[in-house]
């Protein structure tokens, strides 16, 4: 199927609508059919639900990647 659209003749502009096209698609397929688990949906909704109550706590991306590399150098 790749092979008969000549992906080397279309252009970069044509490329990127295509690409969205195919994500709009993917998107509606996937609301329609379930596509998401429903064990994901539960532990996004547990977590929106700690977020807001305040249980959660987030870290700074540095912070983190600080915290990665002390273990990384501890092991």
């Amino acid at each position: 199927m790749l092979e008969a659209l000549k992906l080397d003749d279309i252009t970069v502009t044509n490329k990127l609508i295509m690409i969205e096209a195919l994500w709009d698609s993917l998107r509606q397929e996937s609301d329609s059919q379930a596509f998401t688990p429903q064990w994901h949906l539960d532990e996004l909704h547990q977590r929106e639900e700690s977020v807001n109550s305040g249980q959660t706590d987030f870290s700074d991306l540095n912070a983190v990647k600080e915290r990665l590399q002390k273990r990384r150098h501890e092991h």
